[in-house]
C-alpha cells in the first residue's frame, strides 16, 4: 500500500476538470501523497488486478484508497466497485464514491456496492478541493495540517 512514506490514492474519474482538481488539492501533499488517474473502469481495474503494463507489482502499488467516480465511460462505476469488493486483494481497500449527483439509485448503487463512503462533488472549485483533501486526511495515513 503506502510508498514508504507516501500514501497512494487510485482516482477513477472521467472528467478531466474533476481529475485536475484532485490532483491540485493533493498536490499540496505532494510529500506525502502519490496520485495514480484513471479515466475509466476498465483501465483502473486493469491497475488493480496488476494485468498487462500492470503486472509488475512495483509499477503498481496497491492503493490507500479509491476515489471513484460512479459514471464512468465502459465498465461503470457501480461495477468497478463490485470487482473490487469480490477480490480477495483488493476488498479490503477504502471505497469513496465521489459523485455529482445526490439521486437515491446512485447512493444505493455506493451503498449497496460496499463503498465505505459517498461524497457529493461541490460545485465550486475550492470547496471540491477541500472535500478532497478532507478525504484523504480521513482514510489515509496522511495527516492533515497542523497536526
Amino acid at each position: 500500500m503506502s510508498q514508504g512514506n507516501r500514501s497512494v490514492v487510485l482516482l477513477v474519474e472521467d472528467d478531466p476538470d474533476h481529475a485536475e482538481l484532485v490532483s491540485r488539492a493533493l498536490a499540496e501533499d505532494g510529500e506525502r501523497v502519490s496520485l495514480v488517474h484513471f479515466a475509466n473502469g476498465d483501465s483502473a481495474l486493469q491497475y488493480l488486478e496488476r494485468v498487462g503494463a500492470w503486472a509488475d507489482p512495483d509499477a503498481s502499488p496497491r492503493p490507500d484508497l479509491i476515489l471513484l467516480d460512479l459514471r464512468l465511460p465502459g465498465l461503470g462505476g457501480g461495477e468497478v466497485l463490485s470487482r473490487i469488493r469480490s477480490v480477495p486483494s483488493l476488498c479490503e481497500i477504502p471505497v469513496v464514491i465521489l459523485s455529482t449527483s445526490r439521486t437515491r439509485e446512485e447512493l444505493a448503487v455506493a451503498a449497496g456496492g460496499g463503498a465505505d463512503a459517498c461524497a457529493v462533488k461541490p460545485m465550486d472549485g475550492e470547496g471540491f478541493r477541500e472535500l478532497v483533501r478532507e478525504l484523504v486526511w480521513s482514510w489515509t495515513t496522511v495527516e492533515s495540517p497542523g497536526t
